[in-house]
Parts: structure tokens; sequence; C-alpha cells
């Protein structure tokens, strides 16, 4: 779970998110989340400018894989298939590893998408997350998860045109699942 912005709206939902104490609040701080990541939403369909409001975006998005559920599962992937803003690739990045239940694929295929797409090109920052994003969703989904993407996603990062602290960390991605003992 990352750090918790102090300054933030979403402060107190998130921390509370981690403690485990919010029972009958869930679907009030759900709709919060659910306006913060309609700001982006927006932005796909062109009805706001492009590129406003990013920190609550992104708080609003970090925010939403601390429910645990699969409920904002494709405003996630829309993020994959619309976004060139590496901070709010990350957020979303990590908010899939936060979550890990990915029944459908929907977010595995999407960052797949996104990694294989020429529209956007991901900085070192973001292949290493899609490399954490990639084990959280193999190690919660199991054996088809591994072999229906995420598999040939780490691979990808072993080519050369990758750096060698990718390949590395694409290594040690790959040998962790194999502990999982899948």
């Amino acid at each position: 779970v990352k750090n918790i912005n102090e300054n933030s709206d979403y402060t107190h939902i998130q921390i509370e998110l981690i403690s485990g104490n919010y029972g009958t609040k869930e679907l009030i701080w759900k709709k919060k989340v659910e306006r913060g990541l309609q700001l982006l939403q927006n932005d796909y369909f062109g009805i706001f400018k492009y590129g406003e409001n990013i920190p609550e975006k992104i708080e609003a998005i970090h925010t939403s894989g601390l429910f645990g559920t699969t409920d904002f599962n494709h405003t996630l992937s829309l993020i994959f298939l619309n976004e060139t803003e590496p901070s709010i690739i990350n957020a979303a990045l990590q908010a899939i590893s936060n979550i890990g239940y990915d029944p459908k694929e929907e977010l595995l295929q999407s960052v797949y998408r996104m990694q294989f797409s020429k529209k956007t090109i991901l900085p070192d920052s973001t292949l290493s997350a899609i490399c954490d994003t990639t084990y959280s969703i193999c190690r919660f989904m199991g054996r088809p998860a591994l072999y229906s993407l995420g598999k040939d996603m780490l691979m990808e990062l072993l080519s050369d045109q990758y750096d060698k602290k990718i390949q590395q960390k694409s290594i040690e991605t790959l040998q962790k699942i194999l502990l999982l003992e899948m």
C-alpha cells in the first residue's frame, strides 16, 4: 500500500480502509471515489480539458485500490487504454496491485495492450510497476492468469530493447511467481 498523502481529501478514507474501520461508510466513500474517477472518464470522452485535476485523479485511483473489490476494475482498465500521463498510469498499476482480483482478466488484458501499444513510451518506473502488478494478479488469480498473459508480459520485458534493470526486475518477478508453486 502506497504512502498516504496527508494533504488529500481522500486521506481519511484511505486511513479507514487500511485499518478496516469502515462498515456502513463504505458506500459513501465509494461514491466519492467514483466522482474522482469520473474526472478521468470525462477526460477520455472529451467532456473537460484533458490533464486537469491530476492530483485528485491520482488520489481517487489510489483509494479505489484500497476497497479490494472489482467495483472499479472497468474504470481502471480504461486508464490503460486511454491515458498517457505516467503518474496516472503508475497510480492505476498500484491500485491494481492492491486489488489483485481480476476474474475476467479485464485489468491484465488492458495492461497488456498498453504495454504493447506503440502510442505510449513507458518509463522504467511504469515497466517496473507492470512487473509488480502482474505478480499481484498472478498470485491472486493463479495459473490461468499466468499462462494467459502474465508470462508473456514478463517475458517481453526480457528483450534487449529494455534496460538491464527492467530485465532483472522481470526475472525476479518470474522467480517470485515460480515460488508460489501454482
